[in-house]
Parts: structure tokens; sequence; C-alpha cells
């Protein structure tokens, strides 16, 4: 009784390690956080053991729990102590177990040089495997390890593995190359350049894609390698991986300006129908709104194939579709094609900052060059609460740009954002857009002047917005004095019933009385007389607004008195109310605190006690120019589409500068024949194995039928209904009627009978066997024996009964 229940006991304990096994195991797929867990728990020695097994799941585990070390930057356990535990794995035969080997490898390489050229030999092998992924790791595997004496190792294998019949190993080629290149671009740049010809005449878009990445950081300049490859570019371009699609385009942009002719526009708004280049076309402020554009055929060829990356995901690519038709068309071709509408929606719903801020450089960008391709496009710059400053700026800086377009609705969504935006620096912007709105429509000027006027008064505004508030109100004001001069009364209202108002604010509306005093004198000394009491109580902007106030008004005060006799002159500056407020301001600026009213104040009474006042004149009475406001400058818009003057104001910064656009050669030959196609390398045909996957790209190879994954043109050589093999054989599709059709009918002999009769007399037995012996003399078809002949008599009786 005592033995059964200890093995029971002893059962149930190894249950419950096979248990917990199966659990460590299972969490390993299943479950990340648990795996975490039991793989912390690895001790030094157990997991040497690991990565020792002969069992593929425990070195798996053991490679993870290396792996995870290096990325988690844990330093219980030196990842590095295990080099020849871990490289030795490489020849595993999971494909798993040996990424991770060459991850740790790549990482530990450069510091053990020696021991890492130990797994070289192994890694080389793996070029041989029946993998397609194992060959590719491999050359991946050698051209990540930075040691100078294996680069011509690597360089032979990759001239090897140029005709790979996998295009998945040809890419890794171009990679491998280009890493190459980057460490001895000097050395074997010829070699380099030799095997990228055969990689752009792949018929495969993956390698096709490495090949154009290759081309693209190795050899920028040499065009001219892109004769026979460019129609078809083109035509593969829509199958190519997103990063080489943008990089295509930009190759293709600077190869057309060199060798393609450029766009004729043909003006329809004359009878005769004048054609001129597209660069003197749009080289004026205005072109004709009726014209039509004719393009070379490879030129359009470009275009038609580029149309289909409109619904893209790529920001990049997007960009790049833009940027050309920017190079090498018209606005309006770019209008039609929908880009733009597709590149403002990248731009406002993607949520990478990067990408959005140079999407947004590129719309400012492009509605400087023409205003009128986002005037369908308002709405979609107006400012959302989740806008980052910079974008929100950049917005606003557009609208500023497009704004004669609709300019009720943007001065509505400016107001808004003034009134509750947090923001300051985005409200000063906003108020930057709405003096430009005022630029396009002066009815609206009053009214724009009354509410900012209004929302100062009722908000207690940061220093930035106030700033930007009068200057706006002094711009409007400057420009046409007699018309807004009720708004200017509302300012001294201002100055004598807000005295707690912000220091800028209140310098600024006193500056502004200060210019106005050659048009409305009148209302100036009043406003001195107000500023006089409270002088030592303002701050240090307004008492010096104060003081320059004063010595203006006594300037003109001094210009009126001068028109009297001689003899009155004297008495007249003397009883001067406006003279005895002047030196008042100066008597106190005297004793100021803060030295710059004092140097100012010393500085403009000796002027005035030497009697200099043709010097005050030029001083104080002098024009100023008129507030340029942030978003303001008055520039010629080359391909403007608008025939307003207004439109010209565009933005300049240095922040937002025009793509340049690339000049186009004038001295283009006829190169058609240089761009025949090149026969392109079909290296899928050296595959030993026929499946579907090789039957799709035999199909796109040979460019016979359309296949399900790319679309390429068809050859004139392969009939329709036909497809070539791997092995260079071509068949004909058949239906299920026409395949059996071919085999050929059997006729079915019938079968000899042969019926035994028993008799009880010897007579008819005699008879019988000599019946049955003229039977078998006469049948030509039997040759059997009599012994044959009593068998198969025995068989036919049996299937008788």
């Amino acid at each position: 009784m005592v033995d059964s229940i200890s093995r029971i006991a002893s059962a149930l304990e190894s249950a419950k390690d096979i248990t917990m096994e199966a659990a460590a195991v299972a969490s390993s797929k299943f479950g990340e956080s648990y795996y975490a867990q039991y793989s912390k728990n690895i001790t030094p020695e157990q997991l040497r053991m690991l990565l020792n097994s002969r069992y593929t799941t425990e070195v798996k585990d053991g490679m993870k729990r290396i792996i995870s070390l290096m990325a988690s930057g844990d330093n219980s356990i030196d990842p590095e102590a295990y080099f020849a535990d871990v490289v030795k794995n490489i020849v595993s035969e999971d494909y798993k177990v040996k990424s991770m080997v060459c991850v740790y490898l790549l990482k530990f390489a450069e510091r053990e040089p020696s021991l890492a050229l130990l797994p070289v030999n192994s890694i080389q092998k793996l070029v041989t495997d029946i993998d397609p992924k194992v060959r590719s790791l491999s050359i991946k595997a050698l051209s990540d390890i930075k040691i100078p004496s294996l680069y011509p190792i690597l360089l032979h294998t990759l001239k090897k593995l140029i005709s790979d019949s996998s295009p998945i190993v040809r890419n890794e080629v171009c990679f491998a190359l280009l890493k190459l290149y980057r460490e001895k671009p000097v050395e074997i740049e010829e070699e380099v350049l030799i095997l990228l010809k055969d990689l752009l005449s792949d018929s495969d878009p993956q390698v096709l894609s490495g090949a154009i990445l290759l081309f693209n950081e190795c050899f920028p300049d040499r065009l001219e390698l892109l004769h026979r490859h460019y129609r078809y570019f083109c035509e593969m371009l829509r199958y190519l991986d997103p990063w080489s699609q943008a990089i295509l385009i930009r190759i293709i942009i600077r190869y057309s300006k060199e060798f393609l002719p450029q766009p004729v526009c043909v003006d329809l708004s004359t009878s005769g129908g004048s054609e001129m280049p597209l660069s003197q076309f749009f080289s004026g402020k205005h072109y004709p709104s009726n014209y039509k554009t004719l393009y070379h055929p490879d030129l359009e060829l470009f275009f038609d194939n580029m149309k289909y990356l409109i619904f893209s995901s790529s920001p990049a690519v997007i960009s790049e579709c833009v940027n050309s038709y920017y190079q090498l068309s018209t606005p309006r071709e770019l209008q039609n094609t929908g880009m733009l509408k597709k590149l403002v929606n990248v731009a406002t719903s993607s949520t990478n900052f990067g990408v959005k801020c140079s999407l947004f450089e590129q719309i400012v960008s492009l509605a400087i060059c023409d205003p009128s391709l986002f005037s369908v496009l308002i709405t979609k710059f107006y400012l959302l609460p989740s806008d980052q400053e910079l974008i929100a700026i950049m917005k606003l800086k557009t609208l500023s740009i497009i704004c004669a377009f609709n300019t009720q609705e943007i001065v509505s969504e400016m107001k808004y954002q003034i009134a509750y935006n947090p923001n300051p620096n985005v409200v000063t912007v906003a108020c930057d857009v709405l003096v430009q709105c005022c630029a396009y429509t002066t009815a609206r000027e009053s009214r724009i002047l009354e509410w900012l006027i209004k929302h100062m008064e009722s908000k207690k505004l940061q220093r930035e917005v106030l700033d930007s508030i009068i200057n706006i109100i002094r711009k409007l004001v400057q420009k046409n004095p007699q018309k807004h001069l009720r708004a200017t009364i509302k300012l001294a209202n201002i100055l004598r019933t807000q005295p707690t108002l912000a220091d800028n604010a209140r310098a600024g509306i006193v500056w502004l009385f200060g210019e106005l005093a050659s048009i409305e004198f009148r209302i100036c000394p009043d406003i001195l007389l107000q500023l006089i009491p409270r002088f030592s109580k303002e701050g240090p902007e307004t008492r010096l607004q104060t003081l320059l106030l004063s010595a203006k008004l006594a300037t003109y005060e001094i210009d009126g008195i001068n028109e009297l006799p001689t003899d009155a002159i004297e008495d007249a500056i003397q009883n001067s109310r406006i003279m005895k407020m002047y030196d008042t301001v100066i008597y106190l600026s005297k004793f100021d605190d803060e030295f710059d009213i004092r140097d100012r104040a010393r500085f403009i009474s000796s002027i005035f006690e030497t009697r200099k006042y043709e010097i005050a004149k030029l001083l104080f009475q002098a024009p100023k120019p008129t507030v340029q406001h942030a978003l303001q400058n008055q520039s010629d818009c080359k391909r403007s589409l608008s025939q307003d003057e207004a439109v010209l104001n565009v933005v300049k910064d240095s922040q937002f500068q025009t793509r340049d656009i690339l000049p186009w050669n004038e001295n283009v030959k006829d190169t058609n024949a240089l761009r025949e196609p090149a026969q392109l390398k079909d290296y899928s045909r050296y595959q030993k194995s026929f499946s579907s996957t090789s039957y799709s790209s035999g199909r796109m190879s040979s460019k016979g039928e359309e296949s399900t994954t790319y679309k390429v043109p068809k050859s004139p050589g392969t009939p329709k209904g036909s497809f070539t093999s791997n092995q260079g054989k071509k068949y004909k599709l058949q239906s299920l009627d026409e395949f059996f059709s071919d085999i050929p009918t059997r006729t079915v002999k019938p079968k000899r009978k042969i019926v035994i009769q028993e008799e009880s007399s010897s007579e008819e037995t005699s008879d019988s066997e000599q019946e049955a012996s003229e039977n078998e003399g006469s049948d030509e078809s039997s040759s059997s024996t009599s012994t044959s002949c009593t068998e198969s008599s025995l068989n036919a009786t049996t299937n008788n009964e």
C-alpha cells in the first residue's frame, strides 16, 4: 500500500514538472510577458547549457535570452562571454536561430574581429543553401561584419549571387554592394558599376527597387546609365516599394531636365496659337488662362504611370509626385491630377510631426508660386486644437497667401483664433493674417480696426498679443488716418480709462498719436496733458514715448510760431502752453530712474536750448515707414494665375523658400534611339522547381499575360493564351475538355469465354477433347499449351460457380 502511494506521488510530481516546462514553452510562443519572467530566471550556467543543447527549442530559448540582454542593456549577464557558444549555432537548421546569431555577430564582430572570422566559413556555406531566405541572410551577415579582410571575399560572393534565381537574394546583393561602396568607394567603384548595370536590367520589381537605391547613392550623376532603362522604369514605377518610388521620381525629374525637350505651351487665346517653351511661357507675371501643353512621348509616359501613385500611402511618394508636376508641367495639370488634394490630406492627417512640417513647407512654397492652387482647399488649413505651434503657424501663413479668394471666411476664422487661442505666438500670426485680409478689401478695414480695439479693451491680453494688435492698429491708421479718425479717438479713451493697460500697449498708442500730429494736431496736446500727471506711475516705455511726443509737439508749435513777426517769437515761445508741457516732461525725464530716458532728455533739451530747430524738425517730423507685418513682403509671383496685383504679397521668409526649379537643357539632341529598351534579365528561369510563384514570375518576366501581382506590357512574340516556363519551354493553355481530348481512346477487347461441359460417357469425353483441340488450332490469337488451357478452364469453372 505504501509503495503504491509513493509511486502515485512521484508520478504527480513528474507531471507537475512536465506541466511547468510545457507552460514555459507555450509562454515563449503566446505570452511574451510571462516568457520575460521565465527568461529572467535562467542562470548563466543554464544559459550556457541551453546554447550548447542539441535540441533546437532549447537553443532558441537561449538565443532569445541573449538577444533580450543585448536589447535591454541588462548587466547581470555579459552576452559577450558567450561568443563562442552563440556563434557555433550558425549551423543550426532553424532559420530564427541563424537570424539571432547574425544579430549577435553584428554587435560584437568589431570588438572581437579574430573570433568573428571563425564562423565566416560556415556563413559562406549558407550561400549555397536551398532556402533563399538563408542565402540572403548569409549575404546580410557577411556585409554587416565591418572587417576589411572580408571585403574581397564578399565581393567575389556577390558576383556569383547576382544571377541567383531568387529575387530576395538579388535584392540583398544590392544592399551589400551599397555597404561595400560606403567602406571603399574608390577601390571598388568600377566593379560595383559593372554589377549595377546588370541589376538595373533585372525584371523583378523587388530587385529593381534595391538597384535604384544603389544607383542614387553611388552614382547619382551618371544619368546616361538610364537611357535604355527609362521607359521600363516608367512602366514599373507603380510596382516598386515606396522609398524607391520617391527616389526614382526624383531621378527621372533630373533625367528629363537633362535629356528630354521641355514641353511646349500653345496659347489658344490668340488666333495663330503661338507656341512657346514652358520656361518662357511662365516667365512673366501673368500668362493666358486658355492654353494647352504638348509633351514629349517619353515624358507623357512618365506622367501616365505616375497617376496611379495618387493612391499611395507614403507621404514621400505624394510629395515627390507633386514636385514632379511642379518641375515638369503646368499648374493646371497639377490641379487636374488631384495630387494637391492628396498632399493636403496627408499633411493634415499625418501623426508624424516631421512629416507634417515637411509637407506644409512644400504647400507654402507652392502657394507662393501660385495662390490659386489651394483656393478650393481653404477650409483644410483652419486650425485644430491638436495642432502644434509650428504646424498652426504654417497653416496661417498659407491662409495669408490664399486669402484673396475667400476673405470673409478667413476673417471670421482669424477673429476666432485671436479671441480664444491660448498660444500667444499663434495669435500674433493670426493678427498678421487679419491685416493681410485688409489688403484685399478696404471696406472691412474699419470694422476689423474697431473689433481689435474692442477686443483689446475687453480682455487682459498677453504682452506679445498686445504688441501685435497695437502694431496692426498703427499700420491701419497710418495707411488712412482720416478714415480711421473715429477709431483713433477710441484709443485716446483707452489711455484715459485703462491706466492698468500693459506698458507696451500704452507706449504704442502714445507713439501713434505722435505720428498723427501732422494730420490731426488738435487732439495731441490733450493726450499729452493726460499723461503728465501720471508720468511717474507709467512704465518705462510709456515714459519714453511721452518724452518723444512732447518733443514732436514742440517742433510743430515752433513751426507755427516762426510764422509770427520776429519780435513776437520769443514771447510766443515762453507763453505757449505746449512749450510749458514740454519743459515739464523734460524736467521729469532728467531725474528718471532709467538712464536711457535721462540721456534722451538731455539730448533733446540740448537741441532746443541751442535753438537748432531745423535739426529737431528733421529728427521728430520725418515720416516713419509703415509697419511691415511678418507675413507681408512685396514680391513678384512668376507663375501666378491671378490678375490681381494684391496676390503678389506673398511669404518670403528664410524658413520657407520656394523649391528651386531645375533649368532645362537648351541643347537637347534627339535621344530617342538611346532610349530603346534593353533586354531584361530574367534569372527566375534558373529555378529547378515549378510552382505557382514561379509561374507568375515567369509570366511577368516574359512580359506575357497580365499576372495577379504586376501588370507589365505584353511581348509581341508571345501569343495570347500561352506562357513560358522557367526552363524556357512554351505551353498553350487548354481547357479541361481539350486536355482530356488528347488522351488516345483504347478499344476493349472482348474476353474469351470457355465453357466446359462434363459428360458421363467416354465417347462424349473424347468428342469434347477433340473439339477443344480443334478450337485451339483454329484460334490464332491464343498460344497457350494444354496445361494453361486446363488452368483457364478451371478458373472459368470457378467463376461460373
